[in-house]
């Protein structure tokens, strides 16, 4: 199978994709590098998201109780957490040459100016491949990735899950290889 050097994760279900991201990590921490998002909640109610790293850096990004010039619905966002662990955790990835991730990209982590511009330019350097998710109904970050030529973009829900983390499996097995032998 020919591997592109993105995937982008169009993604229906929060929890399907924290389950499957957790997977990842844990399967393939070492060659991880970047940032995702775990929800925080307290009494089944999600009270906002903390932005952590696969080697287990962790920062509170956004929450009810954040009072900031900077919003997202209902949160607060604490740019610092973007503009320092995201755009460090990303640099770090690219310059140890793994695999970066970047979840949740959209209105939420893209608060940070920094941390967009490290975006884009790691989705459209040649250096290393990256795993990104966005919302499903975003229409600017799926027009955004189904144009980009070096980027699959695949649905992740119910039925489409064990398939997506097939290939999911093998695009990392691949790049893991490729990366390896630099």
């Amino acid at each position: 199978m020919e591997f592109k050097k993105n995937i982008a994760l169009r993604v229906g279900s929060g929890a399907l994709k924290s389950r499957l991201l957790k997977k990842l990590v844990s399967n393939y921490g070492y060659w991880l590098g970047g940032f995702f998002t775990e929800e925080l909640r307290s009494g089944g109610a999600r009270e906002g998201f903390i932005l952590k790293t696969p080697r287990g850096g962790s920062e509170l990004l956004a929450s009810t109780k954040i009072i900031s010039q900077a919003v997202f619905n209902k949160y607060g966002v604490n740019l610092s957490a973007l503009d320092v662990l995201g755009t460090q955790a990303l640099a770090a990835a690219r310059k140890d040459g793994k695999v970066v991730l970047m979840d949740e990209l959209g209105p939420l982590t893209l608060k940070s100016e920094k941390l967009a511009v490290q975006a884009l330019d790691a989705l459209g350097s040649g250096e290393v491949p990256c795993l990104a998710t966005f919302r499903k109904g975003a229409k600017t970050f799926e027009e955004a990735f189904l144009k980009m030529d070096n980027t699959m973009v695949l649905d992740l829900d119910e039925k489409t899950f064990t398939e997506v983390e097939s290939v999911l499996n093998g695009w990392l097995e691949f790049w893991i290889r490729e990366l390896g032998s630099r």
